[in-house]
């Protein structure tokens, strides 16, 4: 045809929006749920960009694709994780590392320091923090980042909840999670969007005060939720742990024979 007869058409209906918040088993679980528990195709790397995300709260394609150079003062009282927004260089807008284009600066806990610490010494190449494993990549073919890809995790998300028995979670819905639970907490809307890097619509912050930082309020409420995982956590036992338990439970046995 010489049109498209459908064209200017709007949407039969509004997309319904999602509300998926995971319990607190369903995030201590992903967080613990990896490698070493046995039946799951997950790599380490790919586990700790989960746990990443999980930790800082940031999207799926931000932590994939954490640059090294990226995270500072990781020995320090006050590490932080900035990802570039957009910059024009030379009249021309260059994508930044951010969906609304604005820079974050993300303060992390103690928690998230450690884990980018562990991850540097496991898993960078000098350059990324996760790169690609080539060894994953066909012959003869280029791979889609230098990193690893989004869509890795994602895959890695939904064996992991088949294999835990979770119905329609995604990595999103973590990152929900942490919202409500801050939400929950009294922490207030301004430091739960610096966060997440949520653009404020009003006159305010449009105009006046969208320099503030909040650092000391968002550092507070990072290191509040990095201690609430950690206590989740706990509560899972790790398979190094069962196997150490189970080795000891037959020397004793093996003990009380002799």
């Amino acid at each position: 045809v010489r049109s498209n007869p459908t064209s200017g058409l709007g949407r039969r209906a509004k997309a319904a929006p999602r509300e998926r918040t995971p319990s607190e088993d369903e995030i201590s679980e992903f967080y613990w749920h990896g490698p070493d528990k046995p039946g799951v195709a997950v790599s380490t790397a790919v586990r700790d960009i989960i746990r990443l995300a999980i930790l800082t709260g940031q999207r799926r394609q931000e932590c994939a694709g954490a640059r090294v150079d990226e995270f500072d003062g990781l020995d320090g009282d006050a590490p932080t994780w900035t990802l570039p927004g957009d910059q024009i260089v030379k009249g021309r807008r260059t994508k930044g590392r951010t969906k609304n284009g604005r820079t974050q600066v993300v303060r992390l806990s103690r928690q998230a320091a450690e884990l980018v610490r562990s991850a540097i010494d496991a898993h960078s190449d000098g350059e990324y923090l996760f790169p690609t494993n080539l060894s994953t990549v066909a012959v003869g073919k280029t791979p889609r980042t230098p990193h690893i890809h989004e869509h890795s995790v994602s895959t890695a998300i939904r064996r992991m909840r088949t294999t835990l028995g979770h119905e329609d979670i995604r990595l999103h819905d973590l990152r929900r999670g942490i919202a409500n639970w801050m939400k929950d907490q009294g922490i207030g809307r301004e430091v739960r969007d610096l966060i997440l890097n949520h653009k404020d619509g009003s006159v305010d912050d449009r105009h006046y005060s969208n320099s503030a930082t909040m650092e000391r309020q968002v550092r507070t409420a990072m290191q509040a939720w990095g201690d609430h995982v950690e206590r989740l956590v706990r509560k899972v036992p790790s398979q190094a742990s069962a196997r150490r338990a189970h080795t000891d439970t037959i020397l004793a046995q093996l003990d009380a024979n002799s």
